[in-house]
């Protein structure tokens, strides 16, 4: 087949994903554009393939977040190439990082590993974490993988009342909600579940070294 011809059926193929998946968030393109902030023009150069090959990764992790703030969850991987599952709906409260473990999708290995990877590429400052404990549920279960931005110094003020990945003084990197502490450049760490079995449920007027409110929840799917 020219490479012409793959172009074309490329652009086709992502093109038609596109439309599916701002149809499924129940908006007109001016709406999705309007809600979202992208331009009705630049929205439609997506949408109908206008350009070589549709869609660009950049544009198509752009598309990936304004749908799960309208309630659909995707990932790029299917988007760009059809990977994985098709788009399936979800509670607006998932797309703040807040849903309960029913909510939130399972993830093919393959789409998963795009998308962590792709998610730390994307960002020089990403960082990822395995939770591997109950002190976050039902917001994180075990398994799950959460992702953010690193804020440092001063600016880890931002972060005080939400969830975020933290690295304490003494290097633990840990998922908790930060609140002030009673010492200037201090924090409290909390979990958020009061029948937690963690080692590490709390910590007061803790110093640490960075915060990274969470912005991505991705599970992986496995066989038991």
């Amino acid at each position: 087949m020219l490479e012409e011809e793959k172009a074309t059926i490329n652009t086709d193929e992502r093109s038609k994903r596109l439309k599916l998946l701002i149809n499924m968030t129940g908006l007109s393109n001016k709406e999705f554009s309007e809600k979202n902030d992208i331009s009705v023009s630049t929205l439609n150069t997506w949408v109908y393939g206008l350009t070589r090959g549709g869609i660009t990764e950049k544009a198509a992790k752009r598309i990936i977040a304004a749908a799960l703030k309208c309630g659909v969850y995707s990932t790029t991987a299917w988007l760009l190439d059809g990977i994985g599952s098709q788009p399936q709906l979800v509670d607006i409260p998932y797309a703040t990082g807040s849903a309960h473990k029913s909510q939130l999708p399972f993830m093919p290995e393959d789409a998963f590993n795009h998308e962590v990877s792709f998610f730390c590429e994307t960002y020089p400052n990403a960082i990822t974490l395995l939770i591997h404990d109950d002190a976050m549920e039902p917001a994180y279960y075990g398994g799950d993988y959460v992702g953010g931005l690193l804020l440092t110094d001063n600016e880890i003020l931002k972060a005080i009342g939400k969830d975020c990945i933290i690295k304490t003084n003494e290097n633990q990197v840990i998922c908790r909600r930060l609140t002030s502490g009673n010492q200037k450049g201090r924090y409290n760490l909390h979990m958020i579940n009061p029948s937690s079995n963690a080692q590490l449920p709390a910590l007061y007027d803790a110093i640490i070294l960075s915060a990274a409110p969470v912005i991505r929840v991705w599970r992986k799917h496995t066989i038991d």
